[in-house]
């Protein structure tokens, strides 16, 4: 008759056992999750779907590809690159031929500021557009307000009494009496304030611009121009 061994082992040889056996299922489940979120990344970064390079807007453009690679959490700067090169179109070709190559440890950033300095504009063409900014008889005040913003850039604070001045300046005269009578929060307000002027001006039953005499054939003053122009808004 034959009887089995029960064979056993020292304790720290199941210990070593054990150990070693959770050590490789750990490594194993690493190696599993990294090649998935590489694969996930792949599929993330090819996802993205950029419009044709704006060569009359390049700010813009870029804004709207760094929200694209915002949200698809797309942070290497060599896949940003390649992007933004697949973007371009056969009409700037000639002028990047030399951008073709990534440049340095980073090359999206390099590029970004290349394709701004071709085809953005300087800051001598912004002020240039910003100090002969069309009137507000060719446009609303608010849409006159965005396209001064939009020429002074970061350069300029808004809300500094030079840029309300400049923007009040390309006012009809009547609407900036009103405005200069009054306070405002910001800009904006201001701006807001100004397009119902207008428009008031332009869908009532008089001028704002007719001012009431007062004490006879005497010509009203300043302050009693401001309050009766107040008075019918």
């Amino acid at each position: 008759m034959v009887v089995d061994k029960l064979v056993s082992y020292p304790a720290w040889c199941v210990l070593f056992c054990v150990r070693s056996s959770k050590r490789c299922t750990q490594q194993l489940v690493t190696r599993v999750s990294v090649k998935q979120d590489n694969l996930d990344m792949e599929t993330v970064a090819i996802s993205v779907k950029l419009p044709p390079f704006w060569p009359h807007s390049p700010r813009l453009w870029f804004a709207q590809a760094e929200a694209q690679f915002a949200l698809r959490h797309v942070s290497a700067s060599l896949t940003k690159y390649y992007h933004v090169i697949a973007s371009l179109p056969d009409s700037v070709a000639p002028d990047v031929d030399d951008l073709l190559e990534p440049a340095g440890d980073a090359p999206y950033e390099t590029l970004k500021r290349r394709l701004l300095e071709r085809y953005g504009e300087s800051d001598d063409d912004r002020f240039n557009a910003l100090m002969n900014s069309a009137r507000a008889g060719d446009t609303k005040p608010s849409q006159l307000l965005r396209e001064m913003r939009r020429n002074c850039g970061k350069d300029l604070d808004p809300n500094t009494c030079f840029f309300k001045k400049l923007f009040l300046q390309r006012l009809p005269l009547n609407i900036q009496m009103i405005l200069r009578a009054n306070t405002y929060s910001n800009i904006e307000e201001m701006a807001n304030k100004a397009d119902e002027l207008i428009a008031l001006s332009n869908n009532g039953s008089g001028s704002i611009c007719a001012v009431k005499k007062v004490n006879g054939d005497k010509a009203p003053t300043l302050e009693e121009r401001i309050e009766d122009l107040e008075e019918r808004f």
